[in-house]
């Protein structure tokens, strides 16, 4: 990779340069993400890491603090490579293990518990075979693939890339460069000679369009492997199962959605403990002002997931979890439910089958599934729709200090990523689901304490309500 990206780099289109599976052992010959963030930072190319195991991401972030702008993701690569949406100069593939017998009982444990699976040399090939396929339509034209632990044997290949490289020379690639236990394959070329003769307004014309061609293309190829997945793989069918079996359950019921702004610290939140209550993201902090559990818990939000997810699973509650991130989510967790996030812009009534608009806020997605359960009467409090941290829509900051915004100093407290709110498109959901409510008979009142959101109904708290405390 050293050697031949600086080549490839100079020729190619600009892309980011992904690594799939991080560096998890000091160990000589294990250190690639730090050489690779060099050298993407060298050539001037966004480098991203990912690997499916938090604890190696966890160490390649404390890796890269030298290389502003790197990023360490946590995700199975496979599926990060599919909803990538920009294009790639270069990849490189080291990431499921192949056996040889000689593998911890840590590392064999930590396959069990993120994968749910046994390493192999079957699975191995399978899982790089799939980051190759995905990799093809993404690999700007003339872009580097290296995949690691795989070598030349009798008239085939072996180890980690044995099925991925007969796959990438059937559809064109070559390969430019291999050692004794690495092969580094390029995309075929696009050839641009004919159009020196057409006219240049014309040319940048065609390349305008063929940029949006891809782009729908790929959007909509990414799309429907998300919908693919969601209905055929085990943890989507049972969700979908999961959800069906929820609709409309709790007719003529009240709900309150707990959002989670500093207002809650004005409120007696014990009353809540016998109400049928959505907590939202790290709600579960409030769970011993409440005095127990929320009866449900929703977050969809990446960054969320990524650093708080193992204490939302904790709780002790059904889970909903954005299907986009279940990456970050173990698999087949009984009390987990995916539900499937959209981009067209409307309130669902159909979850299982359309899946449903997070409209910039999880409390949008709370009172989709309220909607989507039966709930016709919804009560929000802790939404208070103001943040003194300020700066452009879903742009990811990290705090240095106190959370001052939620109602827990720790909430998002120094060194959380979390990205600033969109308030505007929230209340374009907001306005959605008041309509949605209405149309079906029901009502959202805010019983938020010194809320700024407008487009709700006010109601008081302490009078729907009342404190049972002598």
């Amino acid at each position: 990779m050293e050697s031949l990206l600086p080549e490839v780099a100079s020729r190619a289109r600009r892309g980011s340069l992904v690594e799939i599976g991080s560096t998890r052992e000091k160990l000589p010959g294990q250190g690639s993400t730090v050489v690779l963030a060099g050298l993407a930072a060298k050539l001037g190319l966004p480098f991203i890491t990912v690997d499916m195991d938090p604890a190696n991401t966890e160490q390649a972030q404390a890796d890269l603090t030298d290389y502003p702008g790197a990023q360490a993701l946590t995700a199975r690569g496979e599926e990060f490579i599919a909803t990538f949406g920009g294009p790639i100069v270069a990849a490189y593939l080291d990431a499921f293990d192949i056996q040889h017998g000689k593998h911890s009982a840590y590392r064999i444990d930590r396959y069990r518990r993120f994968l749910g699976t046994e390493i192999t040399n079957a699975a191995s090939s399978e899982m790089h075979l799939a980051c190759a396929e995905a990799l093809i339509p993404r690999l700007v034209p003339g872009g580097l693939v290296v995949i690691d632990d795989t070598w030349s044997e009798d008239d085939g290949y072996a180890g980690k890339g044995s099925t991925a490289v007969p796959a990438l020379l059937q559809r064109g690639f070559t390969i430019i460069g291999r050692t004794r236990t690495a092969i580094a394959l390029q995309a075929p070329r696009q050839g641009l000679g004919a159009l020196a003769r057409v006219p240049k307004g014309v040319v940048r014309r065609a390349r305008r369009a063929g940029r949006r061609l891809r782009k729908g293309f790929r959007g909509w190829q990414s799309e429907a492997s998300l919908v693919l997945a969601y209905r055929f793989s085990a943890d989507g069918r049972r969700s979908t199962a999961a959800l069906r079996a929820m609709r409309d359950t709790a007719r003529g019921r009240r709900c309150v959605i707990i959002g989670n702004g500093p207002s809650l610290n004005l409120m007696d939140l014990g009353p809540l403990r016998d109400e049928v209550t959505f907590g939202l993201n790290r709600g579960h902090l409030l769970f011993p002002r409440i005095g127990g559990p929320t009866t449900y818990l929703v977050s969809v939000n990446r960054l969320v997931i990524e650093q708080s997810g193992a204490e939302m699973i904790a709780a002790p509650c059904p889970k909903f979890f954005d299907w986009r991130k279940r990456a970050l989510v173990p698999r087949g967790l009984a009390d987990v439910i995916f539900v499937r996030t959209a981009p067209q812009r409307r309130f669902s009534t159909d979850i299982p089958g359309r899946g449903l608009w997070p409209g910039a806020t999880v409390t949008f997605v709370a009172m989709q599934l309220a909607y989507h359960i039966g709930y016709r009467e919804v009560v929000l409090i802790g939404v208070d729709h103001s943040f003194s941290t300020t700066g452009p829509a879903h742009a990811e900051v990290t705090s240095t200090g106190p959370d001052l915004d939620h109602f827990d100093p720790t909430y998002f407290g120094a060194g959380y990523r979390w990205q600033l709110p969109d308030l505007e498109t929230s209340e374009r959901g907001y306005t959605m689901a008041r309509a949605a409510f209405e149309a079906a008979g029901g009502s959202i009142v805010d019983a938020t304490v010194g809320g700024k959101l407008t487009i709700f109904e006010k109601a008081d708290f302490k009078a729907l309500f009342p404190s049972k405390r002598p």
